[in-house]
């Protein structure tokens, strides 16, 4: 029995639109006056899906459970490299760290842009 999915052209193009909006709240949220459980909520899910959405998606993976788990394991380990590599080099400023894993995650959705543009090319069902 196949596993039921979404239509290849819609599935894939929720992926860098989902991972720029993550970014963008996780930069805009912490400098309003909004409430502090949702400063933590916003930021938890960019920390958590972010950044591995945006690379594990380069992969495209079929089954989006399995894509699921890696993109969060990704995520906190990159988490955990940006953290580790400012404290050795003494940058305790979090802000720093937001920004390094925004432009991970910014790089990775336009990368995602591309593959996507160029598998429309060759299958004959570009977007403009």
């Amino acid at each position: 029995m196949r596993p039921h999915t979404a239509p290849s052209g819609a599935r894939r193009w929720w992926r860098p639109v989902l991972v720029v909006g993550l970014g963008l709240a996780a930069l805009v949220v912490p400098g309003t006056t909004a409430a502090p459980g949702v400063r933590v909520v916003v930021l938890l899910a960019f920390l958590v899906l972010g950044p591995g959405l945006a690379l594990v998606g380069l992969l495209d993976i079929p089954d989006g459970w399995r894509e699921l788990a890696l993109a969060i394991g990704v995520s906190l380990a990159l988490d955990l490299v940006v953290v580790a590599v400012l404290a050795y080099v003494g940058d305790r400023t979090v802000g720093h760290g937001l920004l390094l894993l925004a432009g991970v995650t910014f790089v990775g959705a336009a990368l995602q842009v591309v593959a996507l543009r160029r598998r429309g090319e060759r299958d004959g069902t570009a977007v403009a």
